[in-house]
């Protein structure tokens, strides 16, 4: 059975998603009905018609094939389901936009005005909610090993290995590494042969059928970015017919596959370089709510900041904010406020403490920097337009000045308080290593993605306390 299911899981995964979310859209489409029914100091109809329920399971219907069409069921492989979400976002403001074409045309399948912003303004949520759900149901079939894709990775070099930390730090994705094939570090033995406590080599290409067979391999990923053209028609010889499926991976210490896109002239494809623009009602908007946000999250937490700035006082000796000079968008420089957590003696331009157990934290600083609490004074960068809400985080000058032009794309943003690498397993290597979550983030900034950083840190700190 257990076999069944993982032969048939990606079918049946998306036959559960699109199973609950037309059992959602029918169960809202019916809930907004009774608050409109429920709604008589607003609803102008004083005798409404019960609408037949076959009307509710067509629009049902409807709503999940542009669901469909709008690529909501597109599964997503990543820290953030934001195209997802986008999806369904699209969908349900078509859906709308078409469920008012077909009411005006078709009197039977008349919703009122007030149902259908009641709908239109549940549905997005309710979606979401559920998608949660379907979500923690995958997380479960994974750790059953159930939904997991068995994988080789064949380069046990940098980039092989980088591949590999990220994928088990990160189960949700639904990876699990069965080893590497190397054709010149694999020895005589192959199970001594490996890289400390990761996966071993297992062999090398010429052995990858056999080991697909025998390891129960679903995929294999190549980590050879720097291999010559010759080297990788090889490889894909080697690969066609001994896997089921194979892919590329481009170097993870460069990024500059993000900054390339790709178009065709009459089949003939071209790449070209994307020209990053500034968008001026990005900008304000943005700029909006991080006023909007970070007054809000000041005054509510007005109370925690003063027994906090009190408990500093009286666990060290010391002023009760730590001021640094950090580097801004396009270079500049500014200064940067938090909680001091560590002793005034400690040399405040050293490299950030990695470990809790770092002797320069004070006991109570050990607090404030396992719940974030030490960040809130930042709020007050943000106000002052230093700093956002969301962005990558601002790094000190002299690790700057190390930069090299890849990674000044950095630079190109506002600093944040938080973002995705906060909210990523990477979140405890040092800033500058973190260069592919900042520049997926630049490349897909939104609103959206904004709030959904803000939410996964807030989940952050409350499990940290």
């Amino acid at each position: 059975m257990k076999k069944w299911l993982k032969h048939h899981y990606d079918h049946l995964m998306f036959g559960l998603q699109v199973g609950f979310d037309y059992l959602v859209i029918i169960g809202i489409l019916f809930f907004s009905y009774w608050l409109w029914l429920h709604s008589d100091g607003i609803r102008h109809n004083l005798n409404p018609k019960i609408l037949p329920i076959e009307v509710f399971l067509a629009l049902g219907l409807l709503f999940v094939a542009i669901l469909k069409m709008t690529g909501a069921y597109q599964r997503e492989i990543s820290i953030v389901n934001v195209k997802e979400l986008r999806a369904i976002l699209r969908g349900c403001f078509l859906a709308y936009g078409i469920l008012i074409i077909i009411s005006f045309f078709f009197p039977r399948v008349y919703l009122s005005r007030l149902q259908s912003i009641y709908a239109l303004f549940i549905l997005p949520g309710g979606l979401g909610l559920e998608r949660i759900f379907v979500h923690q149901l995958h997380r479960f079939f994974i750790k059953k090993e159930i939904g997991t894709k068995r994988i080789l990775v064949y380069g046990a070099g940098e980039t092989g290995n980088r591949l590999v930390k990220h994928l088990d730090s990160v189960p949700k994705l639904g990876y699990k590494v069965v080893g590497f094939v190397d054709d010149h570090k694999f020895q005589d033995n192959p199970p001594n042969s490996g890289n400390g406590n990761g996966p071993k080599i297992l062999g090398r290409l010429e052995n990858v059928k056999d080991l697909a067979s025998k390891y129960e391999v679903d995929e294999m990923f190549i980590t050879m970015p720097s291999a010559p053209s010759e080297r990788i028609s090889h490889i894909i010889d080697s690969c066609n017919g001994s896997l089921p499926k194979y892919r590329f991976v481009p170097s993870m210490s460069s990024v500059k596959l993000q900054e390339i896109e790709m178009d065709s002239l009459n089949g003939i494809p071209l790449y070209s370089i994307k020209e990053r623009k500034e968008r001026i009602s990005r900008n304000l908007s943005k700029r909006i709510f991080d006023i909007v946000f970070s007054v809000l999250v000041l005054i509510a937490t007005a109370p925690i900041l003063a027994m906090i700035a009190l408990r500093i006082k009286m666990d060290s000796k010391g002023p009760i904010l730590f001021k640094q000079q950090r580097v801004g968008k396009k270079g500049k420089l500014f200064t940067m406020y938090k909680f001091r957590t560590m002793y005034t003696e400690s040399n405040p331009y050293a490299y950030t403490p990695t470990t809790k157990y770092d002797p320069r934290i004070t006991p109570f600083g050990r607090l404030l920097r396992k719940t974030s609490l030490d960040e809130l004074p930042q709020f007050l960068n943000v106000l002052l337009g230093d700093m956002s809400v969301v962005g990558p985080r601002p790094e000190m000058k002299f690790i700057v000045d190390t930069y090299n032009e890849l990674q000044r794309q950095r630079l190109s943003v506002k600093p944040g308080i938080t973002g995705l690498w906060q909210i990523s397993p990477d979140r405890h290597r040092p800033i500058h290593e973190g260069l592919e979550h900042d520049l997926q983030y630049i490349e897909n900034q939104s609103f959206l993605l904004d709030l959904i950083i803000i939410w996964e840190t807030l989940i952050f700190g409350v499990r940290g306390i």
